[in-house]
């Protein structure tokens, strides 16, 4: 399993890297690890990648009281499935909305060879597929809507 954000910043601009092992754009994303919760590593992975801190957007919830044992954690915007370019296996992806908080950008050259802050205009270039042009834009108005407002 593995987290991906859709970081937006106040610009209306939505952080990409250049995933070196895929080649192609994508959202900082990575695997979920042992005894993770998987709204940590989103939020792991996103500073990992980019230097950056999100605040993840979600819908919350509240049930019961303090006595329960139940915990609610930030639900994913969307999950989705992956057939990696390898051929022999599926990522399930539990895939984020957030509002970046912090401005400096510190690429993680493991992983990516480049990163860049795309607006909607932009997400319609060649280099981008269709699926993070969808989301992209999708998270690019959700978030600032809901920032928005607060």
């Amino acid at each position: 399993m593995v987290a991906t954000v859709y970081g937006v910043d106040e610009n209306r601009t939505i952080i990409l890297i250049y995933h070196k092992k895929l080649n192609m754009w994508l959202p900082p994303g990575g695997h979920i690890n042992d005894n993770e919760l998987p709204h940590k590593a989103a939020i792991r992975e996103m500073k990992e990648e980019t230097g950056l801190d999100v605040v993840l957007l979600y819908k919350p919830y509240v049930l019961g009281n303090e006595k329960d044992k139940v915990q609610i954690i930030p639900a994913p915007h969307h999950i989705q499935v992956e057939n990696i370019a390898d051929g022999n296996h599926q990522h399930i992806d539990l895939v984020y909305f957030a509002k970046i908080v912090s401005k400096e950008i510190k690429i993680n050259h493991k992983e990516a060879a480049d990163i860049r802050r795309y607006t909607v205009d932009q997400l319609f270039g060649d280099e981008i597929t269709k699926n993070v042009r969808y989301f992209g834009i999708m998270a690019i108005n959700e978030v600032s809507d809901l920032f928005a407002s607060i």
